[in-house]
């Protein structure tokens, strides 16, 4: 029995981001997905976590932050039971922090931002047709944010 998996997806906790997740599956099969909050601003400096710049000196911090997210994955998908479908996966993911400074330039705080790979598990339970899911996902071994998803299997 072919299934055909169209999913939104969203990391709830601790960042905002949504995307989608695409898969097939007999007994086995895989999946892709990607997911972002689409904030693809980059900054103009990079500082560490007690605002030291980079070459020296210090950020001057207007205490505006800004995050961004994105993942990009694809695994294997297995049919435990009919209504039971775990997943894991990899890929690559970022996630970044920004500080504004009193000039209004960004910058990247290094301690708080990664990018890397990307890993990920996770389970779907399907009722009919309405698919959920619950997971968790890594980016650097660094960042870690757990998602949920809502979509369709026919």
């Amino acid at each position: 029995d072919d299934e055909v998996l169209v999913m939104a997806s969203a990391g709830v906790m601790p960042q905002m981001s949504y995307g989608l997740m695409l898969g097939y599956v007999r007994k086995f099969g895989g999946y892709v997905k990607f997911r972002s909050d689409f904030n693809f601003a980059q900054p103009s400096y990079q500082c560490n976590a007690n605002g030291e710049i980079d070459g020296g000196g210090l950020i001057w911090s207007s205490s505006k932050q800004r995050k961004s997210r994105m993942q990009a994955t694809c695994g294997a998908l297995f049919r435990l039971a009919g209504w039971c479908y775990p997943y894991v996966g990899a890929g690559y993911g970022s996630r970044g922090v920004q500080w504004q400074d009193y000039e209004g330039q960004w910058a990247q705080v290094s301690d708080y931002s990664c990018k890397g790979i990307a890993a990920e598990a996770g389970l779907i339970l399907k009722f009919g047709p309405v698919a959920v899911s619950a997971g968790a996902s890594t980016t650097a071994f660094r960042y870690t944010d757990l998602e949920i998803g809502i979509g369709v299997m026919f």
